[in-house]
């Protein structure tokens, strides 16, 4: 599509639009796209917060908030936050709370200057 990319509200009220109408195919291709473009980061971080705050927190979403700042060593030093600006960062750091979920955070987890 030429021109400007569309906000995150345009690509939400299309989908929505479209789920209105009955387009349930349409909805989930619009859903799919946004979460796998520009548009969808917050909606990543969103689900990365609630995430990392069920899984590694009991649900408590200020420390899910406050490690989400942190640089990452397994990240190649990116936070949380900057790594959920794709698609495919959103789903590292998926993978990295499955193997973290045991355990917490380890020690040497974050990056030297965080400590």
């Amino acid at each position: 599509m030429g021109g400007k990319e569309k906000s995150a509200d345009d690509v939400k009220g299309d989908a929505i639009s479209k789920l209105l109408a009955g387009d349930v195919a349409g909805f989930d291709k619009e859903l799919q796209e946004t979460m796998r473009g520009p548009a969808g980061a917050d909606i990543r971080r969103d689900h990365l917060r609630e995430h990392i705050a069920d899984h590694l927190f009991n649900g408590d979403y200020d420390n899910a908030t406050r490690v989400m700042g942190l640089p990452y060593a397994a990240l190649g030093g990116l936070t949380i936050y900057e790594a959920a600006a794709t698609h495919d960062g959103m789903l590292q750091v998926k993978t990295l709370v499955a193997k973290l979920e045991g355990g917490g955070f380890p020690e040497g987890a974050w990056s030297e200057d965080e400590r």
